[in-house]
């Protein structure tokens, strides 16, 4: 099975977790050029918009899609190219199911390239940073917690692809550094937002941050309670390995592989 892999520019996000880490560790996939499209068997196109993508190639299409950033409109027409559907959140797949008029939809959790997370935060004393980080249209997260992380004494660092001006430190967002500057705090906040009533959790956040040994506080409360640990009762205990991208390949591949053998049949 030959997999190409459309997705955008490698410094976003969702492009590294859910493409160029795939690419790393699966052999059957290559970064495709738009122009050899029709040498793959299958496409996996991660947030990528093509909606005509179906009336140039004649193999199976997997569309990937993470968050709400396209229009009902635009997602239309690509669920209407693709075969299948793969989401990064549950709550995703229940909205992604109402709109996808009988395309099957997928839930394939964000995971991450273990080689990378090298580093690990010891814990000591007393909390002393709080960690915000993430897309600048979600500034509105560090809008509600930055006068209550204040008021609990504690120092607010915001990475993120613009200057957060509400905070003690900010950062803009670089790969190189992102994992040091996580291990430098003692608590990362990653609270769910709610587009159209349904509370979506970005959990790469959650997890990156949980493999570096960082805690991770989802509501005020939890930051409370996270802020008066002492030491290494802040210390995460999680099993690494399901985080590990090659759980993610592993389902992706069988997905890709079941929609290739069905469009083999129904497009003789």
């Amino acid at each position: 099975m030959r997999v190409g892999v459309i997705t955008s520019n490698n410094e976003r996000g969702s492009s590294i977790l859910r493409a160029h880490n795939f690419i790393k560790y699966w052999p059957d996939a290559t970064l495709c050029e738009f122009t050899k499209i029709n040498k793959y068997d299958v496409l996996y196109i991660q947030k990528v918009h093509l909606p005509r993508i179906n009336k140039m190639f004649r193999g199976a299409i997997v569309f990937d899609l993470c968050d709400l950033a396209w229009t009902e409109g635009e997602r239309k027409e690509m669920f209407e190219a693709a075969d299948a559907i793969t989401v990064s959140a549950m709550p995703l797949r229940q909205i992604f199911l109402r709109e996808s008029r009988g395309k099957p939809v997928y839930h394939l959790p964000d995971r991450h390239d273990l080689s990378q997370f090298k580093l690990s935060k010891k814990h000591e004393g007393a909390a002393e940073w709080v960690i915000w980080y993430g897309s600048s249209i979600y500034f509105k997260i560090p809008d509600e917690y930055s006068k209550y992380i204040k008021d609990l004494g504690l120092k607010f660092k915001v990475v993120s692809d613009k200057n957060y001006p509400n905070c003690d430190c900010s950062l803009l967002w670089d790969w190189n550094t992102i994992y040091s500057e996580i291990v430098a705090c003692d608590i990362t906040i990653n609270p769910p937002f709610s587009p159209l009533k349904i509370d979506i959790m970005p959990t790469n956040k959650s997890s990156m941050s949980m493999l570096l040994n960082v805690p991770v506080a989802h509501s005020k409360e939890e930051l409370e309670k996270l802020a008066t640990a002492w030491g290494n009762e802040r210390n995460v205990h999680i099993n690494r390995e399901d985080f590990n991208v090659k759980l993610s390949i592993r389902r992706l591949a069988s997905i890709c592989h079941k929609y290739m053998r069905l469009v083999k049949q129904t497009r003789k």
